[in-house]
């Protein structure tokens, strides 16, 4: 009697060890249909621009921006909507491309124009 319960302890331990060795575990966002929308840019206007002065970027969704950079460098976001932003080009500025990040952590870099700072 109990080489039974042990030969079916052994069968259903075999069984189970078997059929979760099949599964595969799949990785995090796979066959996921979340589609974060990036943040894109058009435009921006004017291409140079003092120090303190600002600028405009057109665009789509940046309604969900929440940065501004030059470079690295970020910048001041004096107002928004869903297809522009006006911005306030920092101190630091360099020559550099801008891009925008927006909530979702989707990086835009305009890569059209380099933006020109002017001292």
């Amino acid at each position: 009697m109990i080489k039974k319960y042990i030969s079916l302890i052994v069968f259903v331990s075999v069984l189970l060890t078997g059929l979760t060795g099949c599964y595969k575990e799949k990785e995090w966002s796979e066959d996921y249909d979340i589609d974060y929308p990036v943040s894109t840019i058009t435009n921006v206007s004017p291409m140079k621009q003092n120090i303190g002065g600002s600028v405009t970027i057109t665009g789509t969704n940046l309604e969900h921006v929440t940065s501004v950079s030059i470079g690295n460098l970020r910048c001041e976001i004096t107002s928004q909507s869903t297809s522009s932003i006006v911005f306030t080009v920092p101190e630091d500025a360099q020559n550099n491309f801008l891009s925008v990040e927006n909530k979702y952590g989707r990086v835009f870099v305009y890569e059209e124009n380099v933006f020109v700072p002017i001292p």
